[in-house]
Parts: C-alpha cells; sequence; structure tokens
C-alpha cells in the first residue's frame, strides 16, 4: 500500500509519512535467569520447565500464527528440549520454535 502511494506520488514530490512501528521496543541484553523473578524470555528456560506467556512480542504474522496453534496469553507450556531453539508442548501438541521467536515471547515460570 505504501508503495503504490509512493508511486502514486512520486511526480508531486510528496514526502512519504513516517513509519511508525505498533511494536514494543525489546531490550537487547536478555537478563541472566537469577535476575528475572517475574518475566523472562521463553528462550532461557531449560528443559522440563512449566511456564505461563505473559507476552507475544514478535512480528504480526507470527503472533498470530502462535495464538492458533496455541501460544498465547495466558497460556502454560512446558518445555519438552531446549537444544537447538525450543520444543515446546501446549495444549496436547509439540511445537518446534527457534531461538529468535522464543526470544520474542515473555513468560513467568511456574514450579
Amino acid at each position: 500500500m505504501l508503495t503504490r502511494w509512493l508511486r502514486r506520488n512520486a511526480s508531486a514530490k510528496v514526502a512519504a509519512p513516517e513509519f511508525v512501528p505498533l511494536t514494543r521496543a525489546r531490550s537487547t541484553a536478555a537478563p541472566a535467569r537469577d535476575e528475572c523473578p517475574t518475566a523472562c524470555p521463553l528462550a532461557q528456560c531449560a528443559r522440563g520447565h512449566c511456564a505461563v506467556v505473559v507476552r507475544v512480542d514478535c512480528g504480526t504474522s507470527d503472533a498470530c500464527r502462535l495464538r492458533a496453534l496455541g501460544v498465547y496469553e495466558g497460556a502454560r507450556v512446558d518445555v519438552v528440549d531446549s537444544r537447538n531453539g525450543l520444543l515446546l508442548q501446549v495444549r496436547g501438541s509439540r511445537i518446534a520454535l527457534g531461538a529468535t521467536v522464543a526470544a520474542a515471547i515473555a513468560v513467568i515460570p511456574v514450579s
């Protein structure tokens, strides 16, 4: 849509509107496991841990797909494997996530 607008207004020399992302800014440094008593990235959870999803903070299409698979705010996830990315048990199904997507999901560890 933006490219169509730019093509249409290229002859008028109109400046393009500024793009403002709708997602929250992500911190570049991940906190240590002991430093996140409330919420931490899902990528920090080790094998065998359970957690409750607090926030899904990735791209719109990825977030929509994760919510359709059952990874949404308030969902309980079990980490089955954490070698290359994560293998999760969610509502009776297993889901494999890459490290970047897992780092964009904030969770609260559950004992």
